[in-house]
């Protein structure tokens, strides 16, 4: 039996051992020796402990005495040496043997290899360690909970955030969410156990208090771990620090917030409060405040800060604005960003006042930022301030920068409303002043509403006007309801000059003059300005000229100020504004009193030279008519006249022209001129020369403006000078000085005609309203240009003849044409006929008589309107060319499409005496030639391949004749002589 148990122990999976109630090692198993290598008679007793690591040793006999000690089964962990030397861990177990007594009476252990179990322990306790530093060295709180949701653990960060240790953490008497901000803990454990019973992912934003006592936002996320069969063995909690993120949020929230209350119109106070109240709310232990400066940029109008004392508030407003004022002044004047870290050590503004109002309120630092307007103009400041004194972070000045940049949104924003609505009431009154103008309301009374309207706009100013004497002197009263009386009455015919006032000078510079302050400024003591205005209590005066539209001074009006300093922008403004109502009030008066000696004048004028004025507004036939029109159709003057009224009047040849031109220009809108004949109802014929403008009135619509005149008398007169040319023409033929008589009067009445027309076109200019002076100037010069050339034909036909020396001179060929054209325009309208010009720009100049080289061609340009007047079946086309020729020639051509004249009489045209016009005297042609060839050049005539003939000369460039010693010799061909050759070839 006793070996059957033997083997029994031998066999078991560990090393078996027992020891009497002493401790004393009676018996090892085989295993035990196989595995020390010690024979069992050597282990006995107290020789098993060689097997033992000595590290453990100690450690193992304290452990087993304490066991044998106490009686009870014990366990105990310790190395043991194998028979190789290698030592492993072994698990030592020993268990009491009792007896009946309850005594011990044997110890039974088993020692069983853990080596392998060891490791995986150790293994684990390395990862864990590793895992620790990792969870420590996370910038977030990692709390680890129990299944029950009560804390288990918390890495290093979330203890050195609160400031507990570990241990802290874990006492059972320590409320859960203690370190959460009150007003979010009840909600916080509300939502935690909900998730415990419930296993739901844990989420939610709160407050927790930081070590030194701050709150900052955490987001914690948590979730459960479960085991194989999945209960809930634990929670781990990541708490991550948002509270930039939510400061972030909520400042892009107050911002929206507040660029919402501007874009609403809420009121600045308002909007500027709840600016205040958002960073007294971002920026822990500071208070802000906003200073509005006045439009001049002078002084504090109003001072904002919710949070700061109202008594320092009070202080500021009204102050002046200076960089000795403080910081915000500093700030706003230089426009820049004031520090103070300590009000109490900076000595900068000791002397201001402004560093013992701060300290009284307990106001340590001073952070001042200028509100600048997108103009670059300064509102005002906006500051921050603490009781504790120190420097701005980075998050103060993104705050500040923000903020001041949102209030000077909201600044700029009132100002610019507030100036709409100031230049809306503005215009309104002056669109008020502008119709009392209009209605006719006497000046003084105009003056006086103008001076109001700048004391209910400018508020603290008075106005007063002064103007010009006639002989501009001394000063007359204009206006000055709010001025003293005593002022006006002396101001009036006080000497007016520039040295005599800021008025005198305003208007001897025309330009503004502002005199700030009276009494410092002595250039005025002379003539005693300086010392009448103080007597009156003026302290200030800005003056600006007031000027006629030509630039010419009338008078001055000036603000008055019973307070020293200058105009702001506004003031400045509307200043010169109301000077230029003034100047159109005064000039409207003025112009009244000359259109009534302008319209006496007109109608006398349209009487004398039977010149009456219309208007005809094309898409409405109506026809407006002065009474000289009216008398020249024999009218009554009430009488509505219409275009079939008109009819009525028109001479039945005439009929068919009138209709034409109205069709033709109905649509066109180009400037119209033509004569016609009236047939009166006693039978007689006027004859009349109409001419208008075309303009479109103020909806667009054409309109026309024009003159009607009489020019009965001068056609019965070119009729009777027509007759006497005839008869002249017929004498010429006979005689050298009846060549000469034709000549003239054939060459001379173009001229005359022009000025006739000239005349009356200036005539029918100065009648318009208002009088056209730069077109009758114009017209005028025209005149005098016809004239000299009527009087330079003369002289010329006179040396012609006289064997007088020729005037040569250089002459471009383009330029002298077209003075021609100008010359004769009026004949070609008349004609109906359409001139084309094509002037070649290279040509070069000639060397010749221009005024007998343009009678030349104005002979020709007259001879092809001639030869169209029968012209029906086709238009009446003119063409004039210039251009280069052979052989340094010059050719001009005139190509008409008339009636032309039979090829075998084409140069016979030429002879003297030989026309083909029932009413020519062949005199044209023939001294053209002869001037022509005067010229070394030459003039012909051709048939067009269609209608019409083409008549050119052609000169050389640079003219070969006799130089000027030379022409009283042989080589001069006097105009006697010519004529005499002329006459002697028609023989």
């Amino acid at each position: 039996m006793e070996n059957e148990l033997s083997r029994v122990v031998d066999a078991l999976p560990g090393l078996v051992w027992s020891a009497l109630p002493d401790g004393y090692t009676d018996f090892v198993n085989q295993r035990w020796c196989e595995y020390t290598g010690i024979p069992a008679d050597e282990a006995r007793g107290r020789g098993w402990q060689v097997s033992v690591h000595p590290d453990d040793l100690s450690r193992l006999t304290d452990e087993w005495a304490a066991i044998l000690a106490s009686g009870a089964p014990g366990d105990i962990e310790a190395r043991m040496q194998r028979f190789d030397g290698a030592y492993r861990w072994f698990h030592f177990r020993a268990c009491p043997l009792v007896g009946d007594n309850g005594q011990v009476i044997k110890w039974c252990g088993i020692n069983t290899d853990i080596e392998d179990r060891k490791n995986a322990e150790d293994a684990l306790r390395v990862e864990e360690n590793r895992f620790r530093v990792i969870v420590d060295g996370l910038p977030a709180i990692v709390t680890l909970m129990s299944a029950d949701g009560q804390f288990e653990h918390a890495n290093q960060y979330m203890l050195d955030y609160i400031g507990v240790t570990l241990e802290e953490m874990k006492l059972k008497d320590r409320p859960l969410g203690k370190a959460f901000h009150p007003d979010d803990r009840p909600a916080i454990l509300v939502k935690w156990m909900e998730c415990v019973r419930t296993g739901e992912p844990y989420d939610y934003e709160a407050r927790l208090r930081r070590a030194d006592g701050k709150y900052r936002w955490f987001h914690t996320q948590g979730y459960p771990l479960r085991d194989a069969e999945g209960r809930i063995v634990l929670w781990y909690l990541l708490q991550t620090d948002i509270d930039e993120r939510r400061c972030a949020e909520a400042l892009l929230s107050g911002e929206k917030r507040l660029l919402e209350m501007v874009a609403s119109g809420n009121p600045l106070p308002v909007v500027l409060d709840e600016l205040c109240e958002l960073l007294d709310k971002m920026a822990n232990g500071c208070v802000s405040g906003v200073l509005l400066l006045d439009r001049a940029g002078l002084k504090v109008e109003h001072s904002i800060g919710p949070g700061l004392p109202a008594t320092y508030s009070k202080a500021l407003e009204g102050k002046t604005v200076s960089p000795e004022a403080g910081p915000c002044g500093m700030a706003v004047c230089q426009k820049i960003q004031v520090i103070v870290s300590d009000v109490t050590t900076d000595a900068r503004w000791n002397d201001s006042g402004w560093q013992a109002l701060a300290l009284a309120h307990g106001l340590k630092s001073c952070w001042s930022t200028p509100i600048i307007a997108a103009t670059g103009e300064a509102l005002g400041t906006f500051a921050i301030y603490r009781p504790d004194g120190g420097l701005p972070t980075a998050f103060h000045q993104s705050l500040m920068q923000k903020l001041t940049h949102i209030a000077s949104i909201a600044v700029a924003r009132t100002h610019s409303e507030d100036d709409q609505h100031r230049a809306e009431t503005l215009l309104a009154h002056e669109k008020r002043l502008l119709e009392m103008i209009a209605w006719g309301y006497t000046l003084p009374v105009v003056l006086d509403a103008l001076c109001r309207l700048v004391e209910d706009m400018a508020t603290g100013c008075h106005c007063g006007i002064l103007f010009y004497s006639p002989d501009e002197t001394t000063w007359q009263h204009g206006a000055g309801p709010a001025l003293p009386s005593g002022y006006n009455e002396t101001m009036h015919g006080r000497p007016a000059h520039r040295a005599s006032g800021p008025c005198g000078l305003a208007a001897s510079e025309k330009k503004q003059v502002i005199v700030s302050d009276i009494a410092t400024d002595l250039q005025w003591d002379k003539h005693g300005w300086r010392a009448l205005a103080l007597s009156y209590g003026i302290k200030a005066c800005w003056s600006s000229p007031i000027l006629s539209h030509d630039k010419k001074a009338l008078g001055a009006l000036a603000f008055y100020q019973y307070e020293p300093g200058p105009p702001n922008e506004f003031q400045r403004e509307l200043i010169a504004q109301l000077s230029q109502i003034a100047s159109i009030a005064v000039e409207r008066v003025r112009s009244e009193s000359a259109l009534k000696r302008s319209e006496a004048f007109l109608s006398k004028a349209q009487q004398l030279s039977l010149t009456g004025s219309f208007s005809w507004r094309v898409g409405t036939s109506e026809i407006t008519w002065s009474e000289q029109a009216h008398r020249i159709f024999e009218f009554e003057h009430r009488v509505p006249v219409t275009i079939e009224l008109l009819g009525s009047r028109i001479h039945p040849d005439d009929f068919e022209l009138l209709n034409e031109m109205i069709a033709r220009v109905r649509g066109a809108g180009s400037d119209f001129e033509y004569e016609c004949r009236l047939l009166m109802p006693d039978g007689t014929v006027k004859y009349l020369h109409v001419v208008a403008h075309g303009t479109s009135d103020h909806d667009g619509a054409l309109e026309y403006i024009g003159a009607v005149q009489d020019v009965t008398e001068r056609r019965l007169s070119e009729e009777a000078l027509g007759k006497v040319r005839s008869e002249l023409a017929h004498v010429a033929r006979a005689t050298t000085l009846g060549a000469l008589t034709a000549s003239i009067a054939h060459e001379v009445n173009q001229p005359l005609s022009g000025i006739m027309t000239n005349a009356s076109t200036c005539l029918r200019m100065l009648a318009a309203n208002p009088p056209n002076i730069d077109g009758a100037r114009e017209t005028a010069r025209r005149t005098l240009r016809d004239g000299t050339r009527a009087s330079d034909v003369i002289v010329r036909l006179r040396a012609l003849f006289a064997k007088k020396n020729e005037l040569t001179e250089s002459v471009d060929l383009n330029e002298a044409t077209r003075e021609v054209i100008a010359l004769s325009a009026n004949d070609l309208q008349r004609n109906r006929v359409t001139l084309r010009a094509e002037f070649r720009d290279d040509i070069p100049p000639i060397a010749g008589d221009r005024i007998q080289l343009q009678q030349v061609i104005l002979n020709l340009l007259l001879n092809a309107s001639d030869a169209m007047k029968g012209v029906e079946d086709r238009p009446r086309q003119l063409l004039i060319r210039t251009d280069r020729d052979e052989s340094e020639h010059v050719r001009l051509t005139v190509q008409d499409t008339g009636v032309g004249f039979e090829p075998h009489a084409a140069e016979r045209l030429f002879d003297a005496f030989y026309t083909t016009k029932t009413s020519g005297m062949g005199i044209g042609l023939s001294v053209s030639r002869h001037i022509i060839e005067s010229h070394q050049g030459r003039l012909w005539a051709s048939s067009n391949e269609g209608p019409g003939a083409t008549f050119a000369f052609s000169i050389p460039r640079k003219s070969q004749r006799p130089r000027e010693s030379d022409r009283s010799g042989r080589n001069h061909i006097s105009a006697d002589a010519g004529i005499g050759k002329a006459m002697r070839s028609n023989r």
